[in-house]
C-alpha cells in the first residue's frame, strides 16, 4: 500500500505551528488556553492524541477549567458526536473521515508517532508479514495532520519531535519554543505567602490522595500563587482567582476560603 505524501498534507493554505514544550503539563496548558481564547465554535475544535492515556489526562485538565468537551477514543464502541460548545478530544483511530478549522495534535514525538505502545486489538490479529507498522504509524500521523481545515498544531514535549517531520516538512511550518505564562505576572512576596502556599498545597495533597487524580488536575500552582496574593475573604472574591471556574468554586469554595481565613 502506497501511501499519501506527508508534506502534501501540510501544503496549501492552512497555518501550522511545531510547538515545543518543557513538559507535558505545559503543553496540555497551552492547548487549552488557545481553546479558551478562541472565537470558533467549540465543534469546530478537535484535539487528536496517538493514546487513550493522554486523551485523559488532559479531558480532567479541561473538565477542572470547565471546558465543555466530548471524548471519542479506541476504547468506545458508540460513536460520540460534539454539540456546538463541545471541542472533540478524539484518538486519530477515532477521528477518521472528520474535519475541523483548529486541530490539535499533541504528543508528537518519537514515543507516540510511531507508537511504542501495544498495537489495536484488531491489527493485533494479523499476521506480521502482511503488516508494516512503521507504514501503518506513518498513515496514522498523516491522518491526523490532514483533520485541519484551516489551523494546524503539531505540539510535544521533550528534546525533539518525531522524526515523521522531516527537515523538508520543517521548512514550510512556524517552529518555536513555548513557555506558558500568566498573562498578568502575580507579584508574590514569599515572606506574606509561602506559608499560606504550603497550606493550600498540603490540602490539595489531601485531596489527590483522596480522590486518586493529580494534583494539579484539582488545582495549578499558579492558582494556589493567586489564591495567596489575593486572600479572598468571600465566595465572589473567588471569581477573581486565576483557573478558578464556578465548577472549582462549588466544590472547593469553602475550604479555600477556611484555609485563607484560618
Amino acid at each position: 500500500m502506497r501511501l499519501p505524501d506527508l508534506q502534501s498534507s501540510i501544503e496549501g493554505k492552512k497555518d501550522i505551528y511545531l510547538i515545543k514544550f518543557t513538559s507535558e503539563d505545559k503543553e496540555f496548558e497551552f492547548v487549552i488556553q488557545k481553546i479558551i481564547e478562541s472565537s470558533l465554535p467549540r465543534n469546530e475544535i478537535f484535539v487528536l492524541a496517538r493514546t487513550n492515556r493522554q486523551l485523559n489526562e488532559l479531558s480532567q485538565l479541561m473538565k477542572a477549567q470547565d471546558v465543555k468537551h466530548v471524548v471519542r477514543s479506541d476504547e468506545m464502541r458508540k460513536s460520540i458526536t460534539a454539540r456546538k460548545n463541545d471541542v472533540t478530544l478524539a484518538t486519530i483511530h477515532a477521528i477518521k473521515g472528520m474535519e475541523a478549522e483548529m486541530v490539535f495534535v499533541i504528543g508528537c514525538t518519537g514515543i507516540n508517532f510511531p507508537c511504542k505502545g501495544s498495537e489495536h486489538p484488531v491489527i493485533e490479529m494479523v499476521k506480521v508479514d502482511e503488516y508494516d507498522k512503521e507504514e501503518e504509524e506513518r498513515r496514522v500521523f498523516y491522518v491526523s495532520m490532514s483533520r485541519a481545515k484551516n489551523n494546524l498544531y503539531l505540539t510535544y514535549s521533550g528534546k525533539k519531535p518525531t522524526y515523521f517531520i522531516s527537515t523538508n516538512m520543517k521548512k514550510m511550518i512556524e517552529e518555536k519554543e513555548v513557555k506558558v505564562q500568566p498573562k498578568e505576572k502575580a507579584e508574590i512576596s514569599i515572606d506574606q505567602s509561602k506559608g499560606m502556599i504550603a497550606r493550600l498545597k498540603d490540602w490539595r495533597r489531601e485531596l489527590s490522595k483522596e480522590h486518586n487524580i493529580p494534583a494539579y488536575v484539582i488545582m495549578h500552582d499558579r492558582t494556589l500563587a493567586d489564591i495567596a496574593q489575593k486572600r479572598p475573604q468571600e465566595s465572589t472574591e473567588l471569581e477573581e482567582i486565576y483557573g478558578l471556574g464556578p465548577t472549582k468554586i462549588m466544590k472547593y469554595g469553602e475550604e479555600i476560603l477556611k484555609i485563607v481565613n484560618d
